[in-house]
């Protein structure tokens, strides 16, 4: 009874340090990417996720400190190792993302000695730096005020969190997966509408603008555009375009959308 108890803490513990570091991660990011905001410096709430925190900075706090910690001792190789794991991380995770919603969230192609534009020598150095941060600097101060806090609060803080980033992560993943629903059926569309166009070549141009306007299948197009933040979460989408401002949306989708649009308005 006791193990089993012990063992819960310590997963308890270690969610505890993946939203602490999630939510440090997310406050360095949101300010950097603040203060360095085009035209002009603004407020931009970072992260895939609505609420305040950064997965990927939890997770790749957790992989440093579980390699790190006991060889706390040689700072050269925290660095070293720190940098080839929040770099695999970040190419993963960049990786799985374009995967799944067919996006390309960041693109580092315009730096020097990047891979594939998912990672970059320079972030990477950055990384490793935070890897020093976090080991020598600030994890000793979390992890002793942890051990300080009752554990009955522990508990209680880490359910808390836990549910609220389930219900963001849940909404935010099925917004995304809606939007794409809706814009692959719009590229159908459209590409239907363009083939009609092709074969019925005794359209002239005018005739072509009533086709646009009275074809049912083109109005369905363009409600469902309109309605397309109705549909899904307008303040998470509105949060991501923000979040996200170079991301690059619906790689495949978003071609073969500009190409049949492209090509109607040719004829």
């Amino acid at each position: 009874m006791v193990k089993v108890s012990i063992m819960v803490a310590s997963k308890v513990i270690c969610l505890d340090y993946f939203f602490t570091y999630a939510i440090l991660g997310w406050m360095v990011e949101s300010m950097y990417c603040s203060i360095f905001a085009k035209p002009k410096p603004h407020w931009i709430n970072r992260g895939f996720l609505y609420g305040p925190y950064c997965p990927i900075y939890g997770f790749g706090a957790l992989i440093v400190l579980g390699t790190m910690w006991p060889l706390r001792a040689y700072p050269m190789v925290v660095f070293g190792v720190s940098v080839v794991l929040t770099s695999a991380l970040e190419y993963f995770t960049s990786w799985l993302l374009e995967k799944m919603f067919h996006t390309r969230w960041w693109d580092y192609s315009t730096y020097r000695f990047n891979l594939k534009g998912r990672i970059c020598l320079r972030n990477s150095f950055f990384f490793g730096l935070l890897g020093l941060v976090v080991v020598y600097g600030v994890h000793p101060l979390i992890r002793e005020g942890v051990m300080i806090l009752p554990m009955h609060w522990v508990y209680l803080l880490v359910l808390i969190i836990s549910i609220g980033f389930s219900i963001d992560l849940t909404l935010t993943t099925n917004t995304l997966i809606q939007r794409n629903h809706i814009l692959a059926k719009v590229s159908v569309e459209l590409s239907s509408i363009n083939d009609r166009i092709k074969l019925d070549n005794q359209y002239h141009l005018d005739q072509f603008k009533v086709l646009l306007n009275s074809d049912p299948r083109y109005a369905q197009i363009r409600h469902k555009l309109k309605s397309f933040y109705a549909i899904s979460n307008h303040r998470i989408l509105s949060h991501i375009h923000a979040a996200f401002p170079l991301a690059k949306f619906n790689l495949n989708i978003g071609e073969q959308i500009k190409s049949s649009w492209d090509q109607i308005h040719r004829h």
